[in-house]
């Protein structure tokens, strides 16, 4: 896709906007075995990323990972972060009808009672919703009202249910695909949003579950540990202790309580909406074209002196 975007831009003679949304590193292993992945899959997607990079007239990213993943491929580009944005229309909590979030709890058969953890995404090995298994596994106890539901699908779903049952985490749910407009329920359904995973650049559907009003708690993410404003959206955690402190706390809050957390936690969310993040990607877009017109009129202008300078030159060589 990345090469007919180029090839498009030279033949129709268009501005190209390069957009930055995944570290490849990560998923690699989906199109070459693992061995030759780790061996040399970083460097290969490196001469690609750098190859996409310098012929682009802006980069955009969701997230400031986006920048440091540019420097590995030796340009220093600048890239305008521009966070991932939400269907509001569709997350909107007041749009979910109490009678289908108790259906869906039976259908999974979860208390109605019960604080839920959920996570939404790919179950592939670069989610690590492994991580967030092991970690329950280790700090769960048995009078704990708490349930972990994973939702999607993905090749190691078949092994993180085997890794669940060896674990005897008879409170975790796996709900295999789930349609993107089935969504909402699940959320609503949900409490908290639980997330271990370290390949993040902005996770959309940690925004979905925040336009919802569910706070996230996320493991630490040095570089994107700034979209969880502690206390207000959600929370970081370091360990498993870390995660089953705020577990287990958020899980005895007040209605009163938890419903101002939720309020705060969609009032960060409120400006990620597609009209708005539309609006300022299109700015980028006409900078990038306007860069790319001032670069072509200087291209010609030296074309133009150099031209004159050869002309000169040869009469100057007749005379």
């Amino acid at each position: 896709m990345g090469l007919f975007g180029i090839w498009a831009a030279k033949k129709l003679k268009k501005t190209l906007v390069y957009t930055l949304h995944t570290a490849y590193d990560d998923y690699v292993y989906y199109v070459m075995p693992k061995v030759l992945a780790r061996m040399v899959g970083g460097k290969v997607l490196d001469k690609f990323l750098g190859f996409y990079a310098g012929r682009s007239k802006a980069i955009v990213g969701p997230s400031p990972k986006c920048f440091e993943y540019i420097k590995k491929s030796s340009h220093r580009k600048k890239v305008r972060i521009l966070p991932n944005s939400v269907e509001m229309n569709l997350f909107d909590p007041t749009k979910v009808d109490d009678k289908s979030i108790k259906e869906l709890k039976q259908s999974l058969n979860i208390p109605d009672n019960a604080f839920i953890a959920c996570f939404v995404g790919r179950m592939g090995t670069e989610k690590s919703v492994d991580v967030t298994l092991e970690f329950l596994s280790k700090t769960l106890k048995e009078n704990d009202n708490i349930y972990f539901v994973a939702i999607g699908d993905g090749p190691d779903l078949e092994n993180l249910k085997n890794k669940a049952n060896e674990l005897k985490l008879d409170k975790v749910r796996f709900t295999g695909k789930v349609n993107h407009d089935e969504l909402p329920t699940y959320y609503a359904m949900s409490k908290l949003y639980l997330t271990s995973s370290l390949t993040e650049m902005n996770s959309i559907s940690m925004l979905e579950a925040m336009a919802m009003g569910l706070p996230v708690l996320q493991r630490m993410d040095e570089i994107n540990k700034d979209q969880i404003v502690e206390g207000k959206n959600g929370y970081i955690f370091f360990n498993e202790n870390d995660m089953y402190k705020h577990l287990k706390r958020l899980s005895e809050y007040s209605d009163e309580e938890y419903k101002r957390i939720r309020f705060e936690v969609e009032e960060t969310v409120s400006q990620k909406d597609e009209t708005g993040i539309a609006k300022k990607e299109l700015e980028v877009y006409k900078k990038a074209m306007e860069r790319a017109r001032l670069q072509e009129m200087m291209k010609r202008k030296n074309k133009e002196k150099g031209m004159v300078k050869r002309i000169g030159d040869t009469i100057k060589k007749k005379i």
